[in-house]
């Protein structure tokens, strides 16, 4: 950003910076694994999902950034409270421990009684597990739906 300011910017620049990123994404999405305490035997849909959406919100905005030429980042996106998001679940692991993130509370008492109580039974029989979600799989459910707002806060972007 700095090197836009000061109009010292070059199409190498920038390919060196989106490639770091990129390479980023993948150690960031490793780290959070890590911390949740993921195991590829029994969560291959939690490691798949954090490992590919921070990659596809990456490739949408240097999609959109190619073709108008301006990087315009949503008020909740992934250098900033993507980050933070991180930040946080390396706290919580820190304090509470990865045993934590198998529990239930975030299904018990937030999830459950306020968001999937208010959706029609058909739907939330087929998606949620007869014993709730886990406090680990919330995450990459949380980490889809910020996928969704990137997606559709882009491509509304293009459209106009």
């Amino acid at each position: 950003k700095q090197s836009r300011k000061t109009g010292s910017s070059s199409p190498l620049g920038l390919l060196f910076d989106h490639g770091c990123d990129a390479v980023n994404s993948v150690f960031g999405s490793a780290n959070w694994i890590a911390a949740l305490g993921l195991s590829p035997r029994s969560d291959q849909w939690q490691i798949l999902t954090l490992v590919v959406v921070p990659m596809a919100a990456f490739y949408i905005t240097t999609w959109e950034e190619y073709y108008t030429h301006r990087l315009v980042l949503p008020i909740i996106n992934g250098p900033t409270e993507g980050l933070l998001m991180g930040a946080t679940l390396f706290a919580c692991t820190a304090a509470l421990g990865v045993d934590y993130w198998h529990g239930y509370e975030w299904y018990n008492n937030v999830f459950g009684p306020y968001v999937f109580a208010y959706l029609p039974e058909s739907v939330t029989s087929a998606i949620v597990p007869a014993d709730g979600f886990r406090n680990c799989d919330m995450v990459p459910i949380i980490t889809i739906l910020g996928l969704g707002q990137e997606a559709c806060i882009k491509g509304y972007t293009m459209i106009r």
